[in-house]
């Protein structure tokens, strides 16, 4: 195989690499937006909410690795990209589009992890007062117990010792 056969496909890998990435963000903000539904609801489903974070850090793990590859091929073929621009002018028009759409998605995929950041803070403030508020409610009680049992400890006492 030629070398110039080798840097075409090589550039058709960028293409694809770039095409798989668009999807993997639409399975990511598809996750981000259930998520958010989770966490807007009175009681938070806890465990499909850790569900929906391991399946959306399986995709983020897989975009990684795509991002390594991606730039490995790059590497590869960007002399070829930068001294032929006009052999590969349609290539490049594409992949320029899909860096356009890829990051619009990258930014709101960041606008709906900082919405659910916000609202999971607002849950686990919730939840910690309400922990707060039964341990002094739970401590009050048991102080007033303790209290009411050694005030009747003291009354029998002294009710023992008249006679």
């Amino acid at each position: 195989m030629q070398n110039a056969d080798k840097e075409v496909i090589y550039i058709n890998m960028l293409g694809d690499s770039l095409l798989q990435k668009d999807r993997m963000l639409d399975e990511l903000i598809t996750f981000s937006k259930r998520q958010t539904a989770l966490l807007e609801v009175q009681e938070i489903k806890y465990d499909l909410f850790l569900e929906e974070m391991q399946k959306k850090q399986l995709v983020i793990n897989r975009l990684a690795e795509l991002d390594k590859g991606f730039e490995l091929v790059y590497s590869k073929v960007s002399e070829e990209l930068k001294d032929n621009k006009e052999k590969h002018q349609d290539l490049i028009k594409k992949m320029q589009e899909l860096i356009k759409c890829i990051t619009e998605k990258g930014m709101q995929l960041r606008n709906l992890e900082q919405k659910n950041k916000i609202l999971l803070d607002q849950y686990l403030i919730k939840e910690r007062n309400k922990i707060r508020n039964f341990k002094m409610n739970n401590q009050a009680a048991s102080n007033y117990y303790k209290s009411m049992a050694k005030m009747n400890a003291s009354e029998s006492y002294f009710m023992d010792s008249k006679r």
